[in-house]
């Protein structure tokens, strides 16, 4: 559960899903970031990925993403965010560093998103 107004860690490890050769992601594999919202008030809403009216995504100290409140023009995808090119690693690299994630959302009070990896 996301907290408003605080900034969100998540951390997966790679270990499992990356190549030891290349220190690439192994074929067929993807990792995303999904958004949802948790206390949907209608049934359409639950279990669909969406993003908060304002967020900021980080990985490791780049900003990835940012979606404001009440703007036209925003960056967010449609559906998750693709992270597969933030995870490349150094070839032969014996247990690669996990994936650091940091969001922050603005959202009403009575709204409770989740965040996912």
């Amino acid at each position: 559960i996301l907290k408003p107004q605080a900034t969100n860690n998540l951390e997966a490890q790679l270990a499992a899903c990356m190549d030891f050769r290349t220190g690439r992601l192994q074929a067929g594999h993807v990792i995303e970031v999904r958004c949802l919202r948790v206390d949907a008030p209608e049934w359409r809403y639950e279990l669909v990925h969406s993003w908060p009216s304002g967020i900021s995504l980080f990985v490791e100290d780049q900003r990835v993403l940012v979606k404001k409140p009440d703007e036209e023009l925003n960056e967010a995808p449609p559906g998750p965010f693709d992270l597969s090119r933030f995870v490349v690693r150094r070839p032969l690299e014996v247990n690669p560093r996990p994936v650091r994630v940091s969001a922050a959302i603005t959202a009403k009070k009575t709204e409770q998103w989740a965040l996912g990896l």
